[in-house]
């Protein structure tokens, strides 16, 4: 069932806190008994959300493609996306911006529990990254797609605690293929570069 506007507001209020609790546990020296006081804890409130009913998406997650905002205004996403959703204990905090017709921006920083090698942010959760941003391109152009198909190239280590910018367009449609590449910068060098493949569910419409 959809979700109201005060449990949207609230899982938005707990996806940042978990947030906080995984890039703290991930990025800090604790003692071995305070981290098992905290886990019996945290199994305690696994325990109490548990006995909630169990909640299903609804088959319809195309709602929100259609609410078109203006040029420049951050755009809508799903609760729970995994990696742009407010909700999401997964989340990297990072709002969405229309660009024109055929792009989106974005700023981002990455922090311990996103770490790879030493200093450096994961390579999965890079892609992961891209692949939700990429995604909202076709938000603007109102088309409902699935991935088939994403490519990414590492051009330089991605650093944590950097403020790191990130673009997203349409370079072309073929039949029900959308054509989608994204660069991520961290300052003026582009670290990451990113090519999406996106297959539309149903035949795209006919231009007006």
């Amino acid at each position: 069932m959809d979700l109201s506007p005060d449990e949207i507001a609230a899982r938005a209020e707990l996806g940042k806190a978990l947030r906080r609790l995984h890039h703290a546990f991930v990025g800090r020296h604790s003692e071995a008994g305070e981290l098992t006081t905290i886990a019996w804890q945290l199994d305690e409130i696994t325990d109490r959300l548990e006995k909630g009913d169990q909640r299903l998406r609804p088959l319809d997650m195309t709602a929100h493609a259609d609410e078109l905002v203006d040029d420049g205004a951050i755009m809508a996403t799903l609760t729970d996306r995994p990696f742009s959703g407010h909700g999401s204990p997964y989340g990297l905090e990072f709002v969405v911006r229309r660009d024109g017709d055929n792009a989106v921006i974005t700023t981002l920083t990455l922090g311990p529990a996103h770490e790879g090698p030493p200093g450096r942010a994961h390579g999965g959760i890079v892609a992961g990254f891209f692949d939700d941003l990429t995604g909202y391109v076709l938000h603007i152009r109102r088309i409902h797609a699935f991935t088939g198909e994403l490519t990414v190239r590492y051009e330089a280590p991605v650093p944590l605690g950097v403020a790191l910018e990130a673009k997203a367009w349409l370079t072309e449609t073929v039949g029900r293929k959308q054509f989608v590449m994204a660069e991520l910068r961290a300052g003026d060098v582009v670290v990451a570069r990113c090519k999406a493949t996106y297959i539309n569910v149903a035949a795209p419409p006919s231009p007006t």
